[in-house]
């Protein structure tokens, strides 16, 4: 617009507050312009207002700690990204810096160590059970077996033991006479025997047996077991011999059990005794032997 003249009585003051208009003797000068001009310069106000604020609660501190967070993150991002496997190795882990409970347990097996990796060392005292060595291992740690070992001095003889289960029997015959004319000149057996109980006697022996001729009649002979000069049962052995006959020969072979015989000291020996009027007679014995077994109670 420029500079404009007016004629007449004009109220400065309305046109100034209204118009925006700064007045001067004789001209009419513009301080600010109107219409949209006016709206721009209130949205600039707000605007200012506003960064006002913003700047007000930025400080050097928030900036600084934005940034290093952006870069730590951004940092591992990268890195879990772009390292390459295996490329961490025991020369880029500083020493100690891994312990027991950053290590999951079973995650560290014999194939992930090294040959002669771990010494003594680093192993506790006590702390390698047999249960932690596989079958494998402690085969190739068996050594040979050696040498056997002086004798040991033998120990003191134990109590006698309970009498076992045992028994006998001997086929039913006839028993000796009570009273024997003799015994057998040697071969007697003596048996001590610890508890009552039965006992299994035998005896063998030779013996001449003579008839006199006087008699009209053969001599009978028998013979038997005696243990303590009693009778052992069905151990008897009976023959005749002829008379006026030259000596005869007979062998005995006897047993018998005797039953309930009480503990201690027994003799076991052969007897006989001529049996007829006309008495037989023993002049000879030979291969004299005798025995006897306790068989408990």
């Amino acid at each position: 617009m420029g500079n404009a003249n007016f004629a007449g009585d004009w109220n400065a003051a309305w046109w100034e507050a209204s118009l925006g208009l700064q007045l001067r003797k004789g001209s009419l000068v513009f301080r600010r312009q109107i219409g949209p001009q006016r709206h721009r310069s209130r949205r600039s106000e707000v605007t200012g207002a506003r960064d006002a604020r913003l700047r007000s609660r930025v400080s050097y501190a928030n900036i600084t700690a934005s940034l290093a967070l952006f870069v730590a993150l951004g940092g591992t991002a990268a890195a879990a990204v772009t390292l390459p496997r295996d490329s961490v190795g025991s020369p880029q882990i500083r020493t100690g810096a891994v312990r027991a409970p950053e290590i999951a347990k079973n995650a560290v097996r014999s194939r992930a160590i090294a040959e002669d990796a771990v010494g003594s060392s680093e192993i506790e005292d006590n702390a390698i059970r047999l249960a932690d060595i596989s079958r494998g291992a402690r085969s190739s740690l068996q050594g040979a077996q050696g040498p056997a070992g002086p004798q040991g001095t033998p120990g003191e003889t134990g109590p006698q033991g309970p009498a076992g289960p045992t028994t006998a029997a001997v086929g039913d015959v006839f028993d000796p006479s009570a009273g024997p004319d003799d015994t057998m000149f040697r071969g007697e057996t003596t048996l001590i025997t610890p508890n009552a109980g039965d006992v299994l006697a035998f005896g063998q022996l030779t013996v001449g047996v003579s008839c006199p001729a006087a008699g009209t009649f053969s001599c009978t002979f028998e013979a038997g077991l005696y243990l303590d000069g009693n009778p052992v049962p069905n151990s008897r052995f009976r023959t005749t011999v002829t008379n006026g006959a030259r000596e005869e020969l007979h062998t005995l072979d006897l047993f018998g059990l005797a039953q309930d015989v009480p503990a201690g000291t027994h003799e076991i020996t052969v007897g006989w005794k001529g049996t007829s009027e006309n008495v037989a007679f023993v002049a000879t014995q030979d291969r004299e032997r005798s025995g006897a077994l306790f068989v408990g109670g």
